[in-house]
């Protein structure tokens, strides 16, 4: 058997390094994604992605809760977004949003514009979810990245 020389522990280092980069694991938390995703599913994140309206992101959460998030972009940098009668607005048009749990009973929200180098993420089961409507828009440096594969329920 041959033996590990440091040049092997370095490439073995820096592979690591940069997978790390590239996608990460994680677990969701909580009731907040379902029926997208269940409580403890697991989910493969792209993190070189950036992400678009529609898609699932992690994030790092700065407020409350638990240190990490999974949750659905609703709008980016630039973009308009409100909240009435149980119903979601970005750039002044209703979002068709087939992915929700429920009828979402929330209280209004004033029209605001999401700033530059942020986006407003939602989870989909609106009723029971710690998202932008508290957190405020999440800072693009606090994005882990795009999920990309969530494990089969």
């Amino acid at each position: 058997m041959r033996k590990l020389k440091w040049m092997d522990l370095a490439i073995g280092a820096g592979l690591g390094l940069l997978a790390r980069n590239i996608a990460r694991i994680a677990y969701t938390t909580g009731e907040s994604m379902q029926p997208t995703l269940r409580d403890g599913q697991l989910v493969l994140v792209a993190c070189l992605s950036q992400p678009k309206k529609g898609e699932l992101v992690a994030f790092k959460n700065r407020g409350e809760g638990p240190k990490h998030l999974v949750k659905r972009v609703v709008a980016v940098g630039g973009d308009t977004v409100g909240l009435r009668l149980t119903r979601l607005y970005v750039n002044g048009q209703a979002a068709h949003e087939p992915y929700l749990k429920e009828i979402m009973r929330t209280k209004a929200m004033e029209e605001v514009t999401v700033p530059e180098g942020t986006v407003f993420v939602l989870g989909d089961n609106r009723n029971h979810s710690l998202d932008s409507r508290k957190l405020g828009p999440v800072p693009l440096k606090d994005v882990i990245g795009v999920v990309w594969h969530a494990s089969k329920r």
